[in-house]
């Protein structure tokens, strides 16, 4: 079921960013569409002013919230869904608090 949104989506600032054309997706759910442009906020307004690369800085990160999964890949880590269910945990205390007995890979 397709819903239009009726609006343009811009963020504030000096970076207009039209999302007319991805209104659709994002109501119904899209979540790469959705991942994507949250990663695309992050490096603009956060990472982005740093002199570091965004993928160290958030390997840094990762690595400093979830001590007990020893990140180090941000690609191939994240296949088992167990980093992803801690940071889930991490960012919303008790939303998955049985994390740790996932198995790892």
């Amino acid at each position: 079921m397709e819903q239009k949104t009726g609006k343009s989506t811009s963020l504030p600032g000096e970076c207009d960013v039209c999302l007319e054309s991805c209104n659709v997706d994002i109501v119904n759910g899209n979540l790469k569409l959705i991942l994507g442009l949250i990663w695309s906020l992050i490096v603009r307004y956060q990472i982005g002013r740093s002199k570091f690369p965004p993928r160290k800085l958030m390997l840094a990160w990762l690595q400093a919230v979830l001590p007990e999964c020893k990140v180090s890949n941000l690609t191939t880590d994240w296949n088992s869904g167990v980093l992803l269910s801690a940071l889930v945990d991490y960012c919303r205390p008790g939303l998955f608090p049985h994390w740790r007995k996932l198995e790892l890979p």
